[in-house]
């Protein structure tokens, strides 16, 4: 689910001694107030307005809690008849974080839980879906993390031969800042107030190492701490490519920035509930992992409920951890408009027509920055680079590129997702934008393929192909969205330093801004013109399964890469 993952695991099932005994945690989800709900969308539209009053006044997570709090006998007598079997939780606003012993998990749940080996770490999760108890079944939507199936990440290392216009080039933190437009002196710097980026991975990775990532940064000419304990969040074990990638790029446009470093024990929904009500959460986070919608319950499985309501359900999440100031950024996915679970163009004729074009989540939320891929088109121009990467690192050449396109199966061997979430309506924020897109004289695919009136995604782009990572082996140029959504993530950090040297807020649900920006002055993006979102990571489709990039925004690349200096001197003017 990672946006460069393979969906193939072997999974060794360890017989454990006593693991009756072991404990493990898991959430509830309980009904919702209806009413705070839509309090908690009027006041992140307010507080994300940068003309409103109350732009930047964001709220502490006993605030959103207040707001958002279900009837309270509801989580009384959840609680109360849990603990009953010997299992403790936690209030976490409108949910539980609750944990106990394997063996009353199982008792409470109907469920049993196995001890897997997965990577070398000890995972526990029941194959059976749990069943809630009917004495308080009114009172839950679900419940999340007992029957959560985990899927280990590998690596994208694109081996492909020399491709036309492809710039063969690394695309390394100097040539971020020449195409990108990033001043390396323009880093600002508030000790007593620092702003903070943070990579959120889930179960089957296995961490990131810091003297990697140290010497990742030397060869870019920075020289920053590393990410420290207090920072580090979740069991970290052996370093994979996936999260030393995450933390290795997010520094890029960011390098006075604190980072962190997460593996979520869960999925979504848990992951998101959990972080919202932390005391200390970084600024920004970046979400290098997705999965089709209409299929979240082949993650979790939810057989008393439906995808769209788990969805539903963590999209309000989100709407909270953006109320306390965070920005949301994720990768829009790897496999086109089809996605993974398209990857061969299957046609399918059914009532909606959905198999076609599967929207990611979460990066179609609408509560998210979803972040597309680029590559740099060959150019014959020559730069004199001065970092060590650039200059003496004989395992990397850095890119001379200028000009960028969208990444293809045709191109780089998988394809930037893209398209139109399911359940949603447009947003006031992009209306514009799609309804003029929409208007267009190119070819779409037939509207019973996708849903025209929703989100559509991605609202950005960044580099995707030649990323350059240190790991145990060396060096090596990773692909994915995976780079663009922290690569992203980190030059939402630098705008946010940026503000706090002007004393003004950060940018937090930064989404209806950037489209304001881009609205007033599209100097403050890079228009990518090229690209179709109709191929997979296996082959190309017909017509009507993507969408076509065009001059101004796009269902393929949003608004274009960023141009940081642009965007500042906006901000300055206007915030």
């Amino acid at each position: 689910m990672k946006s460069i993952i393979i969906i193939a695991i072997i999974i060794n099932i360890i017989n454990g001694q006593n693991t009756d005994i072991k404990e493990k945690e898991f959430y509830i989800a309980v009904k919702q107030n209806r009413n705070g709900v839509g309090k908690l969308e009027q006041l992140i539209k307010e507080i994300s307005d940068i003309t409103s009053i109350n732009y930047g006044k964001y709220l502490t997570i006993e605030e959103i809690n207040k707001i958002i709090e279900p009837n309270i006998e509801y989580i009384k007598n959840v609680k109360d008849y849990v603990e009953k079997r010997n299992i403790r939780c936690d209030i976490l606003g409108d949910g539980l974080r609750c944990k106990g012993q394997i063996r009353d998990i199982n008792k409470l749940l109907n469920v049993r839980i196995m001890e897997l080996n997965i990577n070398n770490k000890l995972i526990y999760i029941s194959k059976k879906n749990y069943e809630i108890p009917k004495k308080i079944a009114d009172y839950i939507d679900f419940i999340d993390g007992i029957s959560n199936k985990i899927y280990p990440m590998t690596t994208k290392k694109v081996n492909i031969r020399r491709q036309p216009l492809v710039d063969s080039g690394s695309v390394s933190r100097e040539v971020l800042m020449r195409v990108y437009n990033l001043n390396p002196t323009n880093i600002y710097q508030n000790n007593s107030n620092p702003t903070s980026v943070g990579a959120i991975e889930y179960e089957g990775n296995d961490g990131f190492n810091n003297d990697h990532l140290i010497a990742s940064e030397k060869e870019n000419g920075v020289d920053i701490n590393p990410i420290s304990p207090e920072h580090t969040i979740g069991v970290v074990g052996t370093p994979d490519m996936e999260s030393e990638l995450d933390v290795q790029v997010m520094y890029w446009g960011a390098s006075n920035a604190e980072l962190w470093y997460e593996v979520a024990r869960n999925w979504m929904y848990s992951w998101a509930l959990d972080f919202a009500n932390r005391d200390k959460i970084p600024e920004v986070i970046s979400l290098s992992w997705g999965w089709s919608e209409l299929d979240q319950c082949s993650v979790t499985i939810c057989d008393n409920i439906t995808s769209q309501i788990y969805v539903t359900r963590t999209n309000i999440e989100f709407i909270k951890i953006l109320l306390r100031g965070t920005t949301i950024v994720t990768a829009s996915g790897d496999a086109g408009s089809p996605g993974r679970t398209n990857e061969g163009c299957v046609s399918y004729n059914g009532p909606n027509g959905w198999n076609h074009i599967n929207a990611i989540f979460p990066g179609g939320s609408k509560w998210v920055l979803s972040v597309g891929a680029t590559y740099l088109i060959e150019s014959d121009n020559k730069f004199n680079y001065t970092t060590p990467i650039c200059t003496t690192n004989k395992y990397i050449q850095c890119a001379n590129g200028l000009f960028e396109s969208m990444t293809t199966y045709e191109k780089t061997r998988w394809t930037s997702g893209s398209g139109f979430n399911h359940w949603d309506t447009t947003p006031y924020w992009q209306k514009e934008e799609v309804k003029n897109y929409l208007e267009q004289n190119i070819t779409f695919p037939d509207s019973i393929y996708y849903n025209k009136n929703g989100r559509a995604y991605p609202d950005v782009s960044a580099f995707g192909h030649n990323c350059p990572i240190k790991d145990q082996y060396g060096w090596d140029n990773i692909d994915g969205t995976s780079c663009s959504s922290p690569i992203f993530a980190g030059i939402i950090a630098n705008l946010n330093a940026f503000q706090k040297s002007r004393n003004r807020p950060i940018l937090g649900y930064v989404n209806p801004l950037l489209y304001k920006i881009y609205r007033e002055d599209k100097t403050t993006f890079n228009d990518i013109t090229t690209g179709y979102s109709g191929c997979t990571e296996s082959r190309c489709c017909s017509k009507d399964f993507g969408f076509h990039a065009s001059e101004g925004w796009d269902a393929i690349s949003g608004l274009g890469t960023p141009n940081v200096e642009n965007i500042k001197r906006y901000l300055v003017k206007n915030t």
